[in-house]
């Protein structure tokens, strides 16, 4: 083409894109009203919200608890074309409510079947990219409870093989249309335990290469993917597959806490809702309820405990004696013990050594004060995390004055990176006996 005519087509291009993004804004506007005008009869008000393109986050709260709901902060990062472009990615926004920290991720993943290992990289770029309270530790480990949901595109693989790259299977082939079959039938017999052992997300959540210590409730309802449109039927909840693709679970609602809190959140509803049938997509809704800083420690000394880590090591990488490491010891809430970074070594090994951690807890604070510990590398002057491990303090207090021993996998952006690290913990100093329970509305 000349010149003149790039340039024309350059015109129409960037005209076709302005009319496409103003007609989606438009859109959006148009379901932002709907809904706030909708909740707005219950007393509830927006926090906040974000967005990267078409993925969308909404936060509502009551209005009788807005002053208590504090620090909010949002974070995006997009996974698309390049690593920059927002037609795949996240958005993350968390906040503090009564001394609570709650973090919400709105995520699309890589799509296709066969991209398993692209839906993976998605969730450690976000992990990566979305460190907002800590420049070494991803948000996952900076919550008391993080909620992560959206189209995460996994998808049911009849020939799922944990040691083998999904392949491509050209549509229309024999074998498509005999996994097709396959997953039919069992969707119409309501077999979804079977369906789950060939779920690529629960069977990769299992081995700990995505979504380390996340969890999710138990499916019992039919694949909400990929449905045909506006395609109504006597009842709602017989869908109609597009045979094109396999149907599947790719909309999804994970959660996480930090240890100490895994026996205060409850689900009391994970289902998709069947009558929704303007997208291929059917909507999935989770009903939790959690508690606020359950089973508070009455602590009348603040500054004169110790918590003693002692005998750490790792084992498990092949390559351990052939790096730099040190360790790097932080807490979660933050700011409440007297953090440690060691010098380099040549093995990750540190048995011989003691670190004293001196605790600046106040009053109802060491029941959810955990101290991470990370694994660092050195190289050319430049520092990179292998992996973190998260020890609840309360765990360590509950065994008074023994020693807690603890062998734990080392997490990087939710992976599991192959290293374990192990070693000691205990108390030093004298802490108040006796749990007082708080008075939560």
């Amino acid at each position: 083409k000349t010149k003149k005519q790039n340039k024309k087509q350059f015109r129409q291009d960037v005209t076709m894109k302005d009319k496409i993004s103003s007609k989606f804004i438009s859109d959006v506007d148009h379901f932002h009203k709907l809904i706030t005008k909708h909740l707005k009869k219950q007393e509830l008000y927006i926090v906040k919200s974000t967005s990267l393109l078409q993925v969308k986050l909404w936060v509502f709260a009551r209005k009788k608890i807005k002053t208590h709901i504090r620090d909010i902060r949002i974070s995006r990062e997009a996974t698309g074309l390049f690593h920059v472009y927002g037609n795949k990615g996240a958005v993350v926004m968390t906040f503090d409510y009564l001394g609570t920290r709650f973090t919400f991720v709105n995520s699309h993943l890589a799509a296709h079947l066969h991209h398993l290992r692209s839906r993976h990289q998605n969730v450690q770029e976000i992990l990566e990219g979305t460190k907002i309270l800590h420049h070494r530790l991803d948000i996952s480990m900076q919550s008391d409870y993080i909620f992560w949901f959206g189209d995460l595109n996994y998808r049911l693989d009849v020939n799922y093989n944990p040691t083998i790259k999904p392949i491509k299977i050209k549509v229309g082939s024999e074998q498509h249309q005999e996994n097709l079959s396959k997953i039919l039938k069992q969707i119409e017999n309501e077999e979804y335990e079977d369906l789950m052992q060939i779920d690529q997300l629960r069977k990769e959540m299992q081995r700990g290469e995505v979504f380390t210590d996340f969890c999710e409730g138990e499916i019992k309802f039919k694949p909400t993917f990929k449905v045909l449109r506006n395609r109504e039927t006597l009842n709602s909840s017989n869908f109609l597959y597009n045979p094109q693709r396999m149907p599947s679970y790719c909309d999804r609602i994970l959660w996480k806490t930090i240890p100490s809190l895994k026996d205060t959140i409850n689900l009391f509803e994970y289902s998709s809702i069947p009558s929704v049938s303007t997208s291929d997509h059917k909507p999935v809704r989770a009903n939790f309820r959690v508690s606020l800083l359950p089973h508070v420690l009455k602590h009348s000394h603040k500054y004169n405990d110790q918590l003693v880590l002692s005998r750490i090591c790792c084992s498990g990488d092949d390559e351990l004696k052939k790096k730099n490491y040190f360790l790097a010891i932080d807490c979660y809430p933050p700011k409440l013990i007297s953090a440690i970074t060691t010098e380099p070594k040549s093995i990750p090994d540190w048995s011989g050594e003691r670190y004293r951690l001196r605790l600046k807890v106040q009053n109802g604070k060491i029941d959810k004060l955990h101290v991470i510990v990370s694994v660092m590398e050195e190289k050319g002057g430049l520092h990179s995390l292998c992996g973190s491990a998260i020890i609840s303090v309360k765990s360590v207090f509950i065994e008074q004055n023994k020693i807690l021993t603890f062998s734990l996998d080392l997490v990087k952006n939710g992976v599991k990176v192959g290293m374990m690290i192990h070693g000691r913990a205990q108390f030093v100093g004298l802490l108040d006996s006796g749990w007082v329970e708080p008075h939560v509305d």
